[in-house]
């Protein structure tokens, strides 16, 4: 209800993009990665990010950012992100997803049919988790050629 409300507000104010699922995913990703981790890195400690003959603005105000900074904090599509935060399950396995499909270059196909083949739970259960590591990474070379 809330977020049906709060799409319908947006929507009117801003336009396209803020339907309720959007808005879910916004959510989940903001728990996920906390603007501490994004924003603030990228506006307050990253050189170069604000040109210096711009004046300061408040808090509330957009802000410049270099698309290099960017990737280099959220390297992977925004389709990556978007799978992880509603299909990796808990923060853990997620944050592993992140790492493996970044390592390996998984694209999000890829990505699907390791979330769907419980690779994280396999890893975490094995023994020997580097050579079940170093096993799956011929086929991750395969499925990219």
């Amino acid at each position: 209800m809330l977020l049906s409300k709060l799409s319908e507000d947006l929507s009117e104010r801003l336009g396209r993009g803020y339907s309720p699922d959007n808005l879910e995913s916004m959510s989940l990703f903001y728990l996920a990665f906390p603007a501490a981790q994004i924003s603030e890195t990228l506006s307050r400690k990253s050189p170069g990010s604000r040109p210096q003959s711009l004046p300061q603005k408040s808090e509330t105000t957009s802000r410049i950012f270099d698309l290099s900074a960017i990737s280099a904090i959220l390297p992977l599509s925004c389709s990556h992100y978007v799978y992880l935060i509603r299909r990796s399950g808990s923060p853990e396995a997620m944050h592993f997803y992140d790492e493996e499909a970044l390592r390996g270059g998984w694209s999000v196909r890829q990505l699907d049919r390791q979330i769907a083949s419980l690779f994280y739970e396999r890893i975490a259960l094995s023994k020997n988790k580097a050579n079940m590591l170093a096993k799956a990474a011929p086929s991750r070379k395969l499925a990219r050629a």
